[in-house]
């Protein structure tokens, strides 16, 4: 869950979007799903405002929740508190070591 937000993330995938989104992504305003307040809040940021938010990994259920009432937007969060939104719990495990000299 730390990925930044960029532009071209959008322009570069602006087939996902719905015409409204794409819209307001060609006049520079940027749609999200934020997870805040124990609910995700779909709205569209500027620019300026994605160095504000990281990505997060919403269960699967919201995830197509979110998707079908709004349409595609990155998932993300202000990286201190989403109230309680709960998070997909990937399978990465810290066993898994690297040999720099066999690989």
């Amino acid at each position: 869950m730390s990925a930044k937000l960029k532009p071209a993330m959008y322009t570069d995938n602006i087939e996902l979007y719905s015409l409204e989104a794409t819209a307001k992504i060609n006049n520079g305003e940027y749609p999200i799903h934020l997870a805040k307040d124990g609910k995700y809040e779909y709205k569209f940021v500027s620019e300026g405002e994605l160095d504000l938010y990281t990505n997060y990994d919403p269960t699967d259920a919201d995830a197509e929740a979110i998707t079908q009432e709004h349409g595609y937007a990155p998932v993300v969060w202000d990286g201190i508190d989403t109230g309680g939104v709960p998070f997909k719990e990937l399978n990465h495990t810290n066993d898994e070591t690297f040999d720099e000299e066999t690989n």
